[in-house]
């Protein structure tokens, strides 16, 4: 049987969840958690530049459309700004120079008009909305009285 490979689940106390995986006959390969600073859309919003980082902005909106899908009703204004802009995503997806699809030596900087900031503000503030309003508020666990 060929091996699949997925990344490893892991249960509420951090113990790896198995059994599914071994009764399929799956590989399961451990990965850290990808943080995202959603901060930064805050910040890229206020100051309004045409320059943006396209990772943060790409790794934001596939997030959001994640959030999207695991919430359809909610998700349905982000939803609808998501589909009204692809040739946007697939700038910040080339502008994000991945070695499989840029020619070595090369590097893709997107040029960005008005139009084009203000309609990635739009989504990725669409976006922020939706995902605060769909997750639990985390809060740091105390070890001690302080």
């Amino acid at each position: 049987m060929p091996e699949r490979r997925v990344r490893q689940r892991r249960d509420g106390t951090g113990a790896p969840i198995n059994g599914p995986a071994d009764q399929k006959y799956y590989t399961l390969e451990t990965e850290e958690p990808k943080v995202h600073d959603l901060d930064w859309i805050t910040n890229w919003r206020v100051a309004m530049t045409n320059v943006l980082d396209c990772e943060e902005a790409l790794l934001a909106w596939s997030l959001f459309s994640d959030v999207a899908a695991s919430f359809p009703n909610r998700g349905l204004p982000f939803e609808s700004l998501n589909s009204k802009f692809p040739a946007i995503y697939r700038k910040l997806f080339h502008g994000n120079n991945l070695p499989s699809i840029t020619p070595e030596g090369k590097q893709y900087v997107p040029d960005w008009c008005p139009e084009e900031i203000s309609s990635l503000a739009d989504v990725l503030t669409s976006g922020l909305e939706l995902f605060t309003s769909s997750v639990r508020p985390w809060t740091l666990e105390r070890d001690g009285p302080c």
